[in-house]
């Protein structure tokens, strides 16, 4: 009895080997779609990475337009709040008054630009470019045509394509985020 059961033993495994290869034979090509899902799964990650640090940069080139924006306004509200008071002041005959304000706002700026590098280039770039849309030299004199404009083309428009190349990448990074979620 003994002899017949290894004997079955025996042959069960001659009667598997087709099996056996077929099995281990979808088991590597299973293993070898693997491999392949997981470079596909590194090159998507790393794409994603990519645009994750993109919209990153983006992100921080918005905060900074905004930042720059609100700093616009407070600076336009401040001086229209001003204009107000001069005006108010002026057509009440305070002179006194008018001279406190305008000590005050002339030490007020004076401070700034003492103190903040910041301020003083801001200003200096506010005022380099309305100087130059009036086609006024440095020191506020009208151009002369043999004198060269304060700002080049050049960089009016490198300032525009970046903020039209920054716009045109978020766009393209939202429709591959879009594509991506569809």
């Amino acid at each position: 009895m003994m002899a017949s059961q290894l004997q079955l033993l025996n042959k069960i495994p001659d009667e598997l080997k087709p099996e056996l290869c077929e099995v281990m034979e979808e088991i590597k090509c299973l293993e070898n779609e693997l491999k392949a899902l997981k470079k596909e799964e590194n090159v998507v990650s790393e794409k994603f990475q990519r645009l994750i640090n993109r919209k990153s940069g983006l992100c921080d080139f918005v905060l900074a337009i905004q930042k720059e924006e609100d700093e616009a306004n407070a600076n336009y509200n401040e001086y229209v709040s001003l204009i107000r008071n001069v005006n108010e002041l002026a057509r009440n005959n305070d002179v006194k008054a008018l001279e406190q304000l305008s000590s005050k706002t002339v030490d007020d700026f004076m401070r700034q630009w003492k103190d903040r590098q910041s301020f003083r280039e801001r200003y200096e770039k506010t005022v380099l470019w309305s100087l130059h849309y009036r086609e006024m030299s440095r020191d506020g004199r009208i151009r002369n045509d043999h004198e060269q404009p304060i700002l080049e083309n050049g960089e009016i428009h490198q300032l525009f394509l970046h903020l039209v190349s920054t716009f045109l990448t978020l766009f393209l990074l939202l429709d591959v985020r879009n594509k991506m979620l569809h």
